[in-house]
């Protein structure tokens, strides 16, 4: 199992924290619960102490449709846990940040890997203006 080595499009169950959960003051945020996510990007290095960059997937229809990506029925089935007669959708208006050596990677569930095809040319265009933007601001260190 990848648990230590988090790679593109790897889905775990994480606690993911939703950025309406970050407090106004800087201090963690406590996950609601471990929720599936798929890793969508893995940096080389470390840019101010993360490399890893996680997406939200949920059945539930938060978001706007430009803020969301519906996941096939193909790409579910390659998840287990997850149900490919149910509609889910990966957020991609949000994300979390880690590091890939977390404690927190060897206590989650590895549950399957998006396929490469579904990673490159549906989401990593998708979500590339907001990581971008993210990892600008790290290396920035603001």
């Amino acid at each position: 199992m990848p648990n230590s080595d988090p790679q593109i499009g790897d889905v775990y169950y994480y606690p993911y924290i939703w950025q309406r959960q970050i407090k106004e003051d800087g201090e963690d945020a406590v996950a609601e619960k471990y929720r599936p996510c798929c890793v969508a990007i893995r940096l080389p290095v470390l840019i101010d102490g993360v490399d890893v960059y996680l997406l939200s997937i949920s059945t539930k229809d938060y978001f706007d449709r430009a803020d969301r990506i519906v996941i096939p029925p193909e790409e579910i089935a390659l998840i287990n846990g997850l149900d490919p007669r149910v509609t889910s959708y990966l957020t991609v208006c949000e994300y979390s940040e880690t590091i890939h050596n977390s404690p927190v990677f060897s206590e989650m569930q590895y549950r399957g890997t998006f396929s490469i095809n579904f990673m490159k040319n549906v989401v990593t265009p998708k979500i590339r203006p907001m990581l971008e933007m993210a990892i600008s601001k790290r290396q920035a260190g603001k």
